[in-house]
């Protein structure tokens, strides 16, 4: 038997448990983050991009930080003297 009554919910009281519950996993993410600010002359290793088989290593170097950007990003020099720029996110010190 079906009764008509009007369900009236509390979106506010919804809004704020699933907020807490995005504060809960977003804390527990970044718990296990290393922070490490990059500098000048610190050696790096970079995501291998030209991968072509399972077997290639995922990353490559290490290469020498030439330069440090603001908006995260990192310029390296590969040993043939090319210089390369990518996110912070590509990358991971040695």
């Amino acid at each position: 038997m079906l009764v008509n009554i009007p369900y009236i919910a509390d979106f506010l009281a919804l809004h704020n448990t699933h907020q807490l519950q995005i504060n809960k996993r977003l804390l527990q993410a970044n718990a296990l983050r290393i922070p490490h600010d990059f500098q000048v002359n610190d050696l790096i290793m970079a995501r291998n991009n030209s991968a072509t088989s399972k077997l290639d290593p995922v990353l490559i170097g290490p290469f020498p930080i030439t330069r440090v950007h603001s908006n995260g990003m990192v310029t390296f020099s590969h040993p043939h003297g090319v210089l390369e720029r990518r996110n912070i996110q590509q990358i991971k010190p040695t």
